[in-house]
């Protein structure tokens, strides 16, 4: 019987091979696991908000490089975020989830040629 942080602390350690918090189990029981799902995606999801990508895109425009073709294709690649980003969340305002409307978009990330392969920004080409 395990309390489901430690449980998800346990499997987070595990997975990325660091050791574990808990012995070896074959079963568990998770004690007052009401909040499992969110617990989970804690440990094991991803998150994004609109206030990390302008907070990285504004980083990105405060690098100096010294190479300007270099430099043209991280605007380029900047702004080429910011516009995804931006038809990403309109597309969830308009009540259009992912599965619904979206999957089309992924396809302008792609690499010209190189099919269902996602574009790499190229900035050390």
């Amino acid at each position: 019987m395990v309390n489901h942080h430690l449980f998800f602390a346990d499997l987070a350690l595990r997975n990325g091979a660091y050791g574990a918090v808990l012995p070896d189990y074959a079963a568990v029981i998770l004690d007052e696991a009401h909040q499992i799902e969110d617990v989970a995606s804690e440990y094991f999801g991803a998150q994004v908000s609109t206030y990390q990508l302008d907070d990285l895109l504004s980083d990105v425009g405060y690098l100096k490089l010294d190479d300007n073709e270099v430099e043209r294709e991280l605007a380029r690649i900047s702004a080429r975020i910011s516009r995804f980003a931006d038809a990403f969340w309109i597309s969830f305002r308009e009540g259009r989830g992912w599965k619904e409307d979206f999957r089309w978009r992924l396809g302008a990330l792609a690499r010209p040629g190189v099919p269902g392969r996602a574009a790499r920004p190229g900035w050390g080409r």
